[in-house]
């Protein structure tokens, strides 16, 4: 089944290197006005540099400790970051994250990082080319029952 993630305008680029994953988004959107948020305490820098839009400083541990948990985002995204953080750090901060986007989006070379549904996501469908992972995640706290989907339809 393809898997619709609706209208994207809001995306968090976590370890977001220098841009990347960004500027390949920007493409994908092609003149969908979208707001990026950014974060990377090493690389922020060259992200600035590359795409000329400021990125935050915060690190997978502020992150696990809510330094966003009053924003909100449509997708999260994270390119060949993840598989470096320890396990108990990644279980606190997908956590976090799942109560803030419906939809995670991991770039990686590795089989790692294994995001069981106790992180709060659930693997909808994986893309594997050119010796990349390109995972889908959908956030368990943002399933919609079909009988909740009717009600927001009337």
């Amino acid at each position: 089944a393809k898997v619709v993630l609706g209208k994207i305008t809001s995306v968090l680029d976590l370890a977001c290197g220098s841009g990347e994953a960004t500027i390949a988004l920007q493409k994908y959107l092609g003149k969908v006005k979208c707001n990026f948020t950014a974060t990377d305490p090493y690389t922020f820098k060259a992200y600035a540099q590359r795409t000329g839009m400021e990125a935050e400083k915060y690190s997978f541990k502020d992150i696990a400790n809510g330094c966003y948990s009053e924003k909100r985002f449509d997708l999260v995204i994270s390119s060949f970051a993840l598989h470096l953080a320890s396990k108990s750090m990644l279980w606190a901060m997908l956590s976090q994250l799942s109560e803030l986007a419906p939809f995670l989006v991991v770039l990686t070379p590795h089989k790692r990082p294994d995001i069981p549904t106790s992180m709060g996501w659930e693997l909808v469908e994986e893309v594997y080319q050119e010796r990349i992972r390109c995972r889908l995640y959908r956030s368990l706290a943002f399933v919609v029952t079909e009988g909740e989907e009717e009600e927001r339809k009337a």
